[in-house]
C-alpha cells in the first residue's frame, strides 16, 4: 500500500496557504473600501450641510461597528462552535449592508435623487426594510440562544 501521508500533508499545506491568501485579500479589499468611504465622507463633509454630514457620519459609524461585531462573532463561532454567534454575525452584516447601501446611495431617497419608477422605489425600500427585519430577527435569536446557554450552565 503506498504511503499517502506526504500527499495529505501537501494538500493540507496548500489549503492553509489558500485560506491565508483569501483572508489577506479580504482584509486588503475591506481596507480599501474603508479608505474610500472615509475619503468620500471627508469630501461630502466639505460641501454638504451639517445635518447631512452628521447623518453620513452616523451611517459610517454603523457600518464600522457592525463589521467589527461580525468579525468578533465569526471568531467566537470558530472558537466555540456555538451557532448563536453565527446568527449575531449575520445580523450585524445585515445591518452593515443596510447602512452601507444607504451611505453609498446618498441621503436623499432615490425618488428625489433619480428618475426612478415607482416599482424601483418600492423594491429599494423593500430591500432595505427586509434587511432590517432579518437583522433584528437574527440578533434576537442569537442573543436569546446565548442567554439560554448561559442559564443552562448556572
Amino acid at each position: 500500500m503506498p504511503d499517502t501521508t506526504d500527499t495529505n500533508d501537501a494538500r493540507l499545506s496548500s489549503n492553509g496557504d489558500a485560506s491565508k491568501f483569501v483572508v489577506i485579500f479580504g482584509v486588503i479589499v475591506l481596507g480599501a473600501i474603508a479608505l474610500l468611504l472615509l475619503a468620500a465622507f471627508v469630501l461630502t463633509a466639505m460641501h454638504a450641510p451639517v445635518i447631512i454630514t452628521l447623518d453620513a457620519a452616523a451611517r459610517l459609524v454603523a457600518v464600522f461597528a457592525n463589521v467589527a461585531v461580525s468579525f468578533w462573532c465569526f471568531a467566537a463561532f470558530r472558537a466555540k462552535k456555538t451557532r448563536a454567534f453565527l446568527y449575531i454575525a449575520f445580523a450585524s452584516l445585515s445591518f452593515a449592508y443596510s447602512a452601507l447601501f444607504s451611505l453609498l446611495l446618498g441621503v436623499p431617497p432615490p425618488a428625489t435623487a433619480w428618475h426612478v419608477t415607482h416599482l424601483g422605489i418600492t423594491l429599494y425600500y423593500a430591500s432595505v426594510y427586509a434587511a432590517y427585519i432579518v437583522g433584528i430577527a437574527l440578533y434576537a435569536y442569537g442573543i436569546i440562544s446565548i442567554a439560554r446557554d448561559a442559564t443552562k450552565r448556572v
